[in-house]
């Protein structure tokens, strides 16, 4: 009927209402109901922002207002509903969030899986400290000491690069929050060693913000580095056992005398000639386990 179609329509631009009165009362079975019928039946109005009931200056469209019921049921709901679009920004409390950093900031974990599964690259608003652009979801995520959020956030990193280990470094770092810097330092390993890279950027921040995590992070690079060495050292000592042979050209040290290298007392050569030619290759290393005696 004519009446039913005007009710609808006036359903449709009020989504945001029908999930916000559902939060007062999650078990209202008929609030539910009407929801679920107007997620089909409503077209571009469910992306779109309207003033909230709850929240003073803030404008939602229904996924945020899901994601503020802190139900993982109703948010399920919206995100299975055709044609939501994640990469709507929110105006919450003044301030512009989009549906990750929301669900963030709100901090119900289930919630962040949700959206995290659904979220791509191109939906993760980054800040900026300084020079360097930082995921504002970690950013939240940091300032609230949120170690459970970082971690899944650090499963995602392939899939959306803003997520990775050194931005969750240099916000612990600024924002001091060490129980999430050990973690994720323990975690990225030989990483941090990338030459020119991410090591030289993440003892400027730390030397700049905290001098704590700065000699935390410098002994941290100093043990990778004693374990790569003592890796390497191992695996040479594995190859001397096998069959001799010329480090430079790879003659066998039964088909010709084979001379050890006078520094490391590793390394065997036909002679002199290719001793200087594998120099370049070989030079640092020889020198390292000089030094080390």
């Amino acid at each position: 009927s004519l009446f039913e179609t005007q009710t609808l329509l006036t359903t449709m631009v009020n989504l945001v209402k029908t999930i916000e009165t559902l939060s007062q009362n999650l078990s209202d079975v008929k609030t539910m109901k009407s929801l679920k019928k107007q997620l089909k039946a409503s077209g571009p109005e469910k992306n779109k922002l309207k003033q909230s009931g709850l929240y003073c200056r803030s404008m939602l469209a229904p996924i945020h207002a899901a994601i503020l019921t802190e139900s993982p049921e109703v948010v399920m709901l919206v995100l299975g509903s055709k044609g939501v679009e994640l990469d709507n920004i929110c105006i919450f409390r003044e301030k512009n969030l989009g549906v990750l950093e929301l669900a963030t900031q709100i901090g119900n974990i289930d919630i962040v899986k949700l959206v995290i599964e659904k979220v791509n690259r191109y939906m993760c608003v980054a800040i900026k400290h300084e020079d360097t652009f930082i995921a504002h979801c970690i950013e939240l995520a940091v300032r609230s000491d949120r170690l459970d959020i970082i971690q899944i956030f650090l499963t995602k990193t392939e899939e959306i690069e803003l997520l990775n280990p050194f931005n969750c470094l240099i916000s612990a770092i600024v924002n001091n929050r060490h129980r999430i810097f050990d973690y994720v330092l323990q975690m990225i390993g030989l990483q941090i060693l990338e030459p020119f890279g991410s090591m030289n950027n993440l003892v400027q921040w730390s030397a700049q913000y905290n001098l704590r995590m700065s000699i935390r992070l410098l002994a941290r690079s100093q043990q990778l580095i004693q374990e790569r060495e003592d890796r390497l050292e191992k695996t040479v000592v594995v190859k001397s056992k096998r069959p001799r042979i010329c480090w430079n050209c790879s003659e066998k040290g039964g088909e010709v005398s084979l001379l050890k290298c006078a520094g490391c007392r590793k390394a065997y050569y036909c002679g002199e000639e290719c001793q200087a030619h594998d120099w370049e290759r070989h030079g640092d290393y020889c020198q390292k386990i000089m030094e080390k005696r």
